[in-house]
């Protein structure tokens, strides 16, 4: 529960003095956190080879962060550089000898082979000067995925990759051996890059001519604008065998080994054909699974044959055997010669083509096609005796159909009428029909409920969860699984509304007392201290569970502190177990995880229990952070068991603690939420501390899924932002719990930044600083930068107002900032602010506001009985302790020394007397008081100790 400390490393813990006394800083939990820093895609090497196992994203914007070499995979005519359209781009990142290493290759087939000599020519464009890295590195890692066998050999390969701001592609006929392009074609073009003395704005090679057909066509293209329209056309070209042209070009001549013959050398072949049998029975439909091929047609059909990429009729007519005259009389329509598409079927004889066009299966769903990396609507429908109008139309509740201008690789499309069809699985999907295993519905119209997200969170068209408008705005654009351009659409569980539940029997308010506080250099609260009219609970932070699951308080200058809390009257007292760095340091993070499972837990809640008891305490808070948690620094992945033991130990320790108060701590963001069972954990616990705070920190710096709308993570944000706040609670809510129970955290303290630039503060402007260094000025007693308290900043306006640059509130935020030393940001809660969330909350349904911490409110003198804070802190530090309740000294009798008339021998005075006029009955008093102080709070052996040491 503690806020986040500035900073996030991996297995590192901050040397520095810190605030909260949580030495290991964590990753920040805005509702937009989707893991951090994972501005690339997954590793290549975890993902294979195959495209269709690749991350999926719908624009390149999504990637520009990543600063590793990316591999793509998209179709050849989605235009994935036009920002007003929606795409399927997969992609993994490679680094190293990622494809060296990756086991993953296609079975490599004997095929027979014949060697030609060819002649390679190398192109480029020139105009500026600089060192061509970023081609080498692009062709090394394109050679290294084509020599490890990555391609499909039965198919003409097309490969995309990009690294910086250079972009490239590979185009690679399915009847040229691979082993000639890695280490021959790609070994010479790394080469030449070695050798040219310059910097080319693009480089390209081909192997192409006039009488190669695009299965014998190589070309390469790179282009330092990071672009791929350009690379897209020069596919195109390469598919219909057309060769580009440069402006400077040399050529080399070696040799190649081709694994069929070129369409222009044969000069006739058979052509087989389907036939109707005497009866006349139709034609036989083409299954979704059965290989194209040449078909018999009985005497009033013709015998066919198939275009290939880069034919023309004279070459077809080669093929069939007859002349060109009879080639166009057999297809005579107009202009047919030029709108020749590959797949297309042509008559090489007289009579009438044949229907080629699927039927619907017998279940009555539609005949499917799977949609390749060169295929568009227009070459997929002359395969299928089909039009464009005709795939259009079958295709209008196909999952994720946006019509035949933009059909996605690897979509599973209808080629006939019919039900749709189960959309083709995506490798990296959480929810909706496309999770990998996932089995069709009895009613194919419910494909959106398939794989609901955890906790009711929005699924995007991609399959990804999340409670963010990114997730959770219905987009489509008419088919299911579609999205407007620029969004990720939503198909389940859309919209952002949050569920108001119950009224709760009072509405609560929450302080956490920081029992560690002595750890700082100043800025102190004693207990006695608190405002108790301000509070209906207060929390103390933390007690300790060691690694056999005892409890006790080990550091004494907390343990001081807790004393005095146990005799707080009014707001009930609540002890807390756990925080942010008993969750994750090295030591200790297992003792949650452990404590939790079915062996452990019922000892835990037991010793739990047994100390509330004992202390006479209202109630217990477990702040465990986070079970299930995938990515704490530091820490090993939390098992995805975690959350439902933790419910099961929750059950037990309510059911020891029955009429007394048992909560927890919970994030807000999905990402670390999502591993609580919290609908079900909320009808066991009194109320959820929901910590709407520290949503944004240093900690961002450079992670892109941090801030929505900034794309590096640096922006100036404010922690305890309204709007993201609201989104947390929408999660919440939606996710079953009542919003009676959900005790909303605010603060105070604020978050500061130094900013970049002096005159830009606000959410778009930048801070300075990494993730693990923040340059903001640190406070005098918070010692820490990036973190500073609220009594810290009142002194700032109140003393030093002339270092204060702008003080102002938020609208947007509803937040309270502070601009001071010209470059200091700081954002933070007035109690202004903290009053208006109140009420809104309150209107909202929610169970109170919990607020961190009373103690970083304001400045306090020493508490009654101290002439100031350095000798308490001494006395707390050695244990010599005097609890709140034990010191409090009744009448005047301490005023009473060993000259009062009263104590000397003479004059004489009866003993009743005495004991009247020395005040005895109360110093009696007080004794008996503070011996049951020290009995309640101190080991039987050390009370004659301490009770001598204080003068008894």
């Amino acid at each position: 529960m503690a806020p986040l400390l500035n900073g996030m490393a991996a297995g590192i813990l901050l040397s520095a003095a810190v605030v909260s006394g949580q030495g290991n800083p964590r990753l920040g939990a805005s509702p937009s956190y989707q893991g951090f820093n994972n501005a690339c895609p997954e590793r290549c090497i975890v993902t294979g080879p195959n495209p269709s196992n690749w991350s999926t994203y719908h624009d390149m914007k999504q990637l520009e962060r990543c600063d590793l070499p990316l591999f793509y995979g998209f179709n050849m005519y989605d235009d994935v550089d036009d920002t007003n359209s929606y795409h399927r781009i997969l992609a993994c990142s490679a680094y190293g000898n990622d494809w060296r290493e990756n086991s993953q290759a296609h079975l490599r087939i004997s095929r027979p082979v014949k060697e030609h000599k060819v002649n390679y020519e190398i192109g480029w464009s020139s105009h500026s000067e600089g060192t061509e890295s970023e081609y080498r590195s692009l062709i090394r890692q394109m050679r290294d995925y084509i020599a490890r066998g990555h391609l499909d050999p039965s198919k003409t390969a097309m490969l995309y990759s990009r690294f910086g701001a250079t972009s490239a592609g590979i185009y690679i006929g399915n009847s040229l051996q691979s082993k000639d392009i890695s280490d021959v074609a790609l070994e010479s073009l790394i080469d030449d890059s070695h050798d040219f003395d310059g910097r080319r704005d693009s480089l390209a090679m081909q192997l192409c001519g006039p009488h190669y057909d695009s299965q014998h066509v190589f070309g390469f293209l790179a282009l330092r604008n990071g672009t791929f329209r350009s690379i897209q056309s020069a596919f195109e070209s390469w598919s219909n065998a057309e060769c580009l042209g440069f402006e400077q070009s040399t050529n080399f001549t070696t040799s190649a080994h081709f694994t069929s013959p070129m369409l222009s050398s044969i000069k006739s072949r058979n052509t087989t054909t389907s036939s109707m049998k005497a009866s006349g029975s139709p034609l036989p439909a083409k299954s979704s699974t059965q290989q194209e091929g040449n078909l018999l047609s009985s005497r009033a059909e013709c015998k066919t044959e198939k275009v290939q990429d880069g034919d023309s009729c004279a070459a077809i007519a080669s093929r069939c055997g007859i002349s060109g005259a009879d080639f166009t009389k057999y297809n005579s329509a107009k202009g047919f010669c030029s709108k020749l598409k590959p797949g297309q079927h042509v008559c090489c004889s007289s009579g009438t083509l044949p229907d080629f066009s699927p039927k619907p299966n017998k279940d009555g769903s539609c005949a499917t096609t799977t949609v390749g990396d060169g295929e568009s609507c227009s070459t997929i429908a002359a395969a299928n005796s089909l039009t464009e109008k005709d795939i259009d139309g079958f295709n209008q509740k196909t999952w994720g159909w946006t019509g035949c201008k933009n059909i996605f690789k690897d979509s599973v499309i209808c080629v006939s009428k019919g039900s749709p069809p189960m959309p083709a699985e995506v490798s990296d999907a959480q929810c909706g029909p496309q999770v990998p295993g996932t089995k069709p519905p009895k009613d194919m119209n419910k494909l959106a409920d398939l794989n609901p997200c955890p906790l009711n969170a929005c699924c995007n068209t991609f399959g990804h969860c999340g409670t963010t408008a990114e997730f959770c705005t219905d987009t489509n654009t008419g088919a299911p699984g579609t999205a407007k351009a620029g969004t990720n659409g939503c198909i389940s569980h859309c919209g952002m509304k949050i569920v108001k539940g119950n009224a709760p029997s009072e509405f609560r308010s929450i302080g956490y007392y920081e029992g560690y506080q002595f750890k700082r250099d100043c800025l102190y609260q004693d207990a006695s201290q608190v405002d108790h009219s301000k509070y209906t609970h207060l929390h103390f932070g933390f007690a300790d569970i060691s690694s056999d699951y005892k409890i006790s308080i080990n550091d004494k200058s907390t343990n001081y502190q807790f004393l005095n809390f146990k005799h707080i009257s009014g707001p009930k007292r609540i002890i807390s177990f756990g925080g942010w760095d008993f969750s994750t340091q090295a030591d200790t993070y297992q003792i949650l995880r452990q404590g939790t499972n079915a062996a452990n837990r019922k000892k835990l809640a037991t010793n739990i229990a047994n100390f509330v008891n004992e202390n006479n305490l209202d109630g217990v808070n477990i702040d465990w952070e986070y079970p299930s948690a995938p990515d704490i620094p530091g820490t090993p992945p939390g098992d995805k068991s975690e959350g439902d033991n933790y419910l099961a130990f929750l059950v037990i320790l309510k059911n020891l603690l029955k009429d007394k108060s048992v909560s927890i701590a919970a994030p807000g963001s999905y990402w670390y939420l999502k591993g609580f069972p919290i609908a079900k954990i909320s009808k066991i616990v009194d109320y959820i501390v929901f910590m709407t705070y520290d949503l944004h920190g240093q900690w961002d710096a450079g992670n892109p899924n941090a801030q929505p709308g900034c794309d590096d993570g640096s922006c100036l944000r404010s922690h305890v932002n309204m709007t993201e706040t609201r989104q947390s609670l929408s999660l919440i809510t939606k996710a079953g719990v009542d919003s009676g129970k959900v005790v909303v955290g605010v603060s105070s303290y604020g978050r500061s930044f130094k900013m970049a630039d002096a005159d830009c503060d606000g959410p778009l402007c930048k801070f300075t600083g990494g993730r693990l260094n923040s340059n903001a000025d640190k406070a005098e007693c918070t010692d820490t930068a990036g973190y500073i308290s609220n009594a810290e900043i009142n002194q700032l306006l109140k003393h030093n107002s002339s270092r204060v640059n702008k003080h102002y509130i938020d609208t947007h935020s509803n937040s309270n900032i502070m601009v001071y030393d010209d470059t200091n940001w700081v954002a933070y809660m007035s109690p202004e602010i903290r009053a208006q969330r109140a009420k809104m909350y309150g209107s909202l349904g929610m169970g109170g506001t919990v607020n961190w911490a009373t103690d970083l409110e304001e400045f306090n003198d020493a508490p009654e009985g101290f002439d100031n804070w350095p000798g308490i802190i001494l006395q707390a530090k050695s244990g010599i302790i005097t609890p709140r309740g034990a010191g409090k000294r009744r009448g005047n009798w301490t005023n009473k020394g060993c000259d009062d008339e009263y104590y000397r021998e003479t004059p004489y005075w009866s003993p009743m007397t005495r004991w009247e006029k020395l005040g005895a009955a109360d110093a009696w008093s007080d004794v008996i008081a503070d011996w049951k102080a020290y009995r309640d709070n101190s080991d039987e052996d050390d009370i004659k100790d301490k009770f001598s040491s204080q003068g008894f």
